[in-house]
């Protein structure tokens, strides 16, 4: 579009393609590699909830959104977190292209590609996630076991954060994790490892059903990569 005095002016749009663009291939997650209905059914949502979530590429974050009262989002990657905020703008400008990164993500037939798109493109739920962008929170860089201390929720989506390749945790994390978790909360953890089934302490309890209907969504993606596992807070007799 051509301004007043002839030169060129970039519309919040064009503004908005540039900044994707430009931060796009430098991310560590554009797009998730796990199954969105494992970690909506997972952690058994409800409108009530207020959950703590780990950003990534902000895709588990805009499908958890659509059926809680909250979401607080952190990550230890400034980047991702710029994403996210870059897809919210996206949301409220009504533009799903720029939300899906669709001019730049050109991987038709990738089956993370194609399972986004799927869960996303369920009618309506655009729409309703894009109507509850004022209870998605974005705080500054931060590690969700610190923020955690801060923060009062009822679910907790940890991601893979007990990862290896994201440093040592303990059980330790978790208890300070648990601190301001209600009782009968609920923790997503992406994958069972030996570390985290170390990290547990006797205020979790593994929910079977939750956890096998998790599993059963991650095994409808190819090559079955993910094992989550969710825990209910207990209280524990002293």
């Amino acid at each position: 579009m051509k301004s007043s005095g002839g030169g060129d002016e970039m519309t919040s749009l064009d503004k908005l393609d540039s900044e994707i663009q430009t931060i796009l291939y430098d991310l560590l997650y554009s797009v998730t590699n796990e199954n969105l209905d494992a970690v909506v059914e997972g952690l058994d949502l409800k409108s009530d909830d207020s959950v703590l979530a780990v950003g990534g590429s902000g895709d588990q974050v805009f499908a958890i959104l659509e059926y809680v009262k909250q979401v607080i989002v952190v990550d230890t990657k400034q980047i991702q977190l710029d994403f996210i905020k870059l897809r919210t703008e996206a949301l409220k400008q009504s533009n799903t292209d720029l939300f899906f990164s669709k001019k730049y993500l050109v991987l038709e037939g990738d089956e993370k590609i194609e399972h986004r798109k799927k869960y996303f493109s369920a009618p309506g739920r655009i729409e309703r996630i894009s109507a509850k962008l004022e209870s998605l929170v974005v705080l500054p860089l931060a590690s969700i076991f610190n923020v955690a201390l801060n923060e009062k929720m009822s679910k907790i989506y940890l991601s893979n954060s007990f990862s290896s390749a994201w440093g040592t945790h303990s059980k330790e994390d978790v208890l300070r994790v648990l601190e301001n978790l209600s009782l009968e909360g609920l923790i997503y953890f992406t994958h069972r490892t030996r570390e985290v089934e170390k990290a547990i302490p006797p205020e979790l309890k593994e929910e079977i059903i939750l956890t096998q209907k998790a599993i059963s969504h991650e095994k409808q993606m190819e090559g079955f990569a993910w094992r989550p596992v969710v825990y209910r807070k207990v209280e524990v007799s002293k």
